[in-house]
């Protein structure tokens, strides 16, 4: 769900996943058990650059506006304040001034389909973070018009990579379709922008609820065959769902699996995230309700950019509630990912170490870890993909002096594993702690 949200009314990538059945086996046991899969070795050699740019962890936010639109006045300076350092701008405002005041609050800004002149223009600009040229295109074409969309793709990014070498040129992909012959476009787009990126939205409206973010399709399963398709080579930025819309599938997520979304992408090779998306006149042309500061209920008379023929979406009391303390999370992420950012961009650490868990669990692997060498020591990462509690222990390979909290509470020094760290981990819960080493 990218651009205008023209893709709402074409494509459904959201399915509702039941317990899998490799869960069940776990359901009896009573200790600890290993979980071998819970390491993941991601980004050995560091964090590849966005084409000539630096490495750097892009922490963005979708949908952006700026100036004046349809009587209410927008700022880019409460999402500079929140933390963010991306905004990706929404292709109907004028780029000049939005651009200008992004420069002003030290803003990156994407932006979609730029013209020659706006190329031209901004060929070298350090606000400009990257161009995007296509949106879906593995759902939204049909399979014998792919050969096609891509040697388009391919002539227009060769154009602007002549134009403006410093910024790299990509597209926004859905997560993985069903169907093979769109599966198959999906993975050959993994490896044709200077970018991999794509949404990952798994919270649906259904009643079935989230027993687990580890599925087929998921955000772990979908950032890992991403990653390994370009083969670690270029950056991966993943959107992530922040925002409602049932007459679409698509459910409010909880703060914890908000949480649990985010870590999940970054523990399997995500190097950026971009939240999906910020609530104004944009997003409910979509029927969809985003996230942020001052929600409201009814944006008024806008014109109908998504062409669906319908009215913008007006929201009731509880969305609106919903979004401005889901903003408020979002911002908690934002300020741990900031935090974060240096170990986040840093190489993965060569540190033997092992992770057990304990407890009923909806999946094989419930917990995932990733462990960066960053510029101030080890940094641990860990996300519990399941709507369970569980009890996760850290047995490191070789002695640590102690493990500092980040993100979260401390793990305590197990009673029963001298040398081992214990901590209980609520449904979806994330944590982030800073190992010392002798």
């Amino acid at each position: 769900m990218v651009g205008m949200l023209t893709s709402l009314t074409k494509t459904w990538v959201v399915s509702v996943w039941l317990v899998p059945l490799a869960a069940l086996p776990f359901a009896a046991c009573t200790g600890f058990r290993d979980t071998p899969e819970a390491v993941q070795h991601i980004h050995l050699a560091s964090v590849p650059p966005a084409g000539p740019i630096r490495p750097t962890f892009p922490i963005g936010l979708y949908h952006a506006l700026s100036g004046e639109h349809f009587g209410r006045r927008y700022s880019l300076e409460p999402l500079a304040a929140a933390g963010f350092d991306t905004v990706h701008l929404w292709r109907g405002q004028a780029l000049e001034p939005a651009l200008a005041e992004a420069h002003r609050l030290g803003l990156r800004v994407l932006w979609e389909y730029p013209t020659d002149a706006e190329v031209e223009a901004h060929a070298g600009d350090p606000t400009i973070l990257g161009w995007i040229l296509d949106e879906e295109p593995s759902t939204r074409a049909e399979p014998e018009d792919i050969a096609a969309r891509l040697a388009d793709f391919r002539r227009r990014q060769s154009q602007l990579h002549e134009s403006d070498p410093a910024h790299p040129v990509f597209i926004i992909d859905s997560s993985p379709p069903k169907r093979p012959s769109r599966a198959t476009a999906w993975r050959q787009w993994l490896r044709e922008g200077d970018v991999s990126c794509h949404f990952n939205y798994p919270i649906a409206s259904s009643w079935f609820g989230l027993d687990s973010l580890d599925t087929p399709r998921g955000i772990p399963n979908s950032v890992a065959e991403a990653v390994e398709a370009t083969g670690g080579t270029r950056p991966f930025w993943l959107l992530v769902q922040a925002f409602s819309s049932p007459s679409h599938g698509w459910a409010w997520p909880s703060p914890a699996q908000l949480d649990a979304m985010t870590w999940a992408g970054v523990i399997h090779g995500a190097t950026g995230i971009v939240f999906f998306a910020y609530d104004s006149f944009v997003t409910r042309d979509g029927d969809v309700v985003g996230i942020g500061p001052d929600p409201v209920a009814d944006y008024g008379d806008i014109p109908d950019f998504d062409h669906s023929g319908t009215p913008a979406m007006v929201a009731g009391s509880e969305d609106l509630a919903t979004g401005y303390r889901l903003w408020d999370e979002t911002l908690r992420l934002v300020t741990a990912l900031r935090r974060l950012s240096p170990a986040l961009i840093a190489s993965t650490a060569d540190f033997p170490y092992r992770i057990a868990v304990k407890g009923v669990s909806n999946s094989a692997t419930p917990v995932r870890t990733l462990l960066k060498s960053g510029p101030d020591g080890l940094v641990l990462l860990a996300v519990n993909l399941d709507d369970t509690k569980l009890t996760v222990r850290l047995e490191p390979g070789r002695r640590l002096e102690s493990v500092e909290a980040i993100v979260g509470p401390p793990p305590r020094p197990s009673a029963d594993a001298p040398g081992s760290w214990e901590a209980e981990l609520e449904p979806f819960a994330i944590r982030a702690w800073r190992l010392a080493t002798p």
